[in-house]
């Protein structure tokens, strides 16, 4: 009698690769379902100026994450910072083009989806836990409050809006970081003009990022009369000047640097009222990106309040508006695996 064997096909549990793609830094991440949730699996972090192109430094996380997972990704999406159109994002702050397309056919993926920076981090934010945030007003949030605004300080200066359309959040992509700068005292009337000869446009991605500290610094010192150390000369002559200034503004170290986080945080904080005002976000607006979290010192100063609610006659609707700092460095990261996820099963 012949006896034959039945091979059962080993099923392995499914995968999604998400990243948040920014001017100094790619964050990535591989998320693997596990008793019925999405887990992490696997994260690194690849500085941008190492490799020529976004399929490099795909290529180089597959190539490590081999080791814990199997097969390809179910889906991928990358959260990028820069305008996407027809599946392809050119940045403004680093010499990359991503291609959707490009990737699909290079790395063999089925799914892969593009979003705006600001998109995931959104999607990220609409899901913090308690703790993640810290509020700088607590304000008055309306039962029927359809509207959020966010605004992320790196690199750049990234802003969106988040609205409710039938039970559900829906981050819209933009680049309103790159409207144009708008002066509320003398003193930022005197930083316009000094920094116009330079720039064709004075924007608030410009002012309201780790440049933006650089070049309000500098403008500060050659107007203002204030004193460099020896010490902060040398620090600033390496590679982020912003953090040498912010570091010697939290400490103490220097009036220059201390007048310099406050006029920072004021423009930062005009800004996000601007932001709120456009959007009517009676729901709130979140601050993120890299930067907020480490001068959350002088964010809680009267500065950066002062310059949110600094808009007249509607001075009492601001005070109403809930202000958070988001604190989880990887919000954007878990926001472009919620899309990634969503890509996987059809969403």
């Amino acid at each position: 009698m012949m006896h034959t064997s039945t091979r059962r096909a080993v099923t392995h549990p499914p995968w999604v690769l998400a990243g948040d793609v920014g001017g100094t830094k790619v964050n990535l991440a591989c998320l693997m379902v596990m008793d019925g949730v999405p887990r992490l699996v696997q994260a690194r972090t690849y500085r941008t100026a190492e490799y020529p192109g976004m399929q490099e430094v795909l290529a180089a996380f597959l190539d490590a994450s081999r080791a814990v997972t199997t097969g390809n990704p179910r889906a991928l999406c990358l959260g990028c910072a820069g305008p996407i159109v027809d599946g392809r994002c050119r940045p403004i702050n680093y010499p990359w083009t991503i291609d959707r397309e490009a990737i699909r056919a290079s790395l063999k993926l089925d799914r892969v989806e593009l979003i705006n920076d600001m998109q995931a981090l959104a999607y990220g934010c609409l899901r913090l836990e308690e703790g993640a945030c810290e509020a700088l007003n607590a304000g008055q949030r309306p039962s029927d409050a359809r509207t959020i605004g966010l605004l992320a300080a790196g690199t750049g200066l990234g802003e969106t809006i988040i609205h409710q359309v039938g039970g559900r959040w829906h981050p819209i992509a933009s680049e309103g970081g790159n409207a144009s700068f708008a002066p509320t005292s003398p003193l930022e009337d005197a930083l316009l003009g000094w920094l116009r000869p330079a720039y064709p446009q004075v924007s608030f991605d410009l002012l309201g990022s780790g440049r933006g500290i650089a070049l309000i610094y500098q403008f500060l010192k050659e107007t203002q009369g204030l004193e460099e150390s020896e010490a902060l000369s040398q620090a600033l002559g390496g590679e982020d000047p912003a953090a040498a200034i912010s570091a010697a503004a939290l400490e103490g170290r220097s009036a220059l640097c201390e007048q310099t986080m406050n006029l920072f945080v004021r423009i930062l904080g005009a800004e996000a009222g601007n932001l709120a005002l456009k959007a009517l976000a009676t729901g709130g607006v979140f601050i993120g990106g890299g930067i907020p979290p480490k001068i959350l010192p002088f964010l809680r100063r009267p500065a950066f309040m002062e310059g949110f609610v600094a808009k007249y006659q509607l001075e009492e609707l601001m005070r109403s508006i809930p202000v958070r700092v988001i604190l989880d460095p990887q919000c954007a990261l878990w926001g472009a695996a919620d899309r990634a996820w969503r890509a996987a099963r059809g969403d």
